[in-house]
């Protein structure tokens, strides 16, 4: 992984299993990072309290705060979240970039990226 993402502070949006998995990588890149989800029940909490010693610096759960995303440079959002939601809407103020969990993954992977799109047909040319 690339030295340019060590001591970038990235915030995650939804902790779904891609944005824990989202916050797990940033983590081994060397990034500060912070996650943010809505949903506050017992199982998110064990997530959050697993992500904090894996080195997570701040977890919130049962809403997002503007003070989060203020301070992150990088916003990750999970692939369900509407862009009207509140924490993309901060970050797009504050002029932070917002990037997906699989823009996340293309930008950190060491490998050459080859993608198929389209509506019909995908499943089978990955096959072949």
């Amino acid at each position: 992984m690339s030295r340019e993402w060590v001591g970038r502070r990235v915030a995650v949006v939804g902790l779904g299993r891609s944005g824990q998995a989202a916050a797990r990588l940033l983590c081994r890149a060397g990034c500060r990072v912070s996650v943010t989800d809505a949903g506050g029940d017992d199982a998110l909490e064990a997530v959050g309290a697993a992500l904090r010693a894996e080195g997570v610096e701040t977890v919130e759960l049962g809403g997002h705060t503007e003070a989060l995303i203020e301070r992150s440079e990088l916003v990750v959002v999970s692939p369900g979240l509407a862009e009207t939601v509140a924490p993309i809407q901060w970050a797009v103020r504050r002029g932070r970039p917002v990037i997906s969990e699989i823009e996340l993954a293309f930008q950190l992977c060491p490998a050459r990226v080859v993608a198929v799109t389209g509506t019909n047909g995908k499943s089978s040319v990955v096959t072949m």
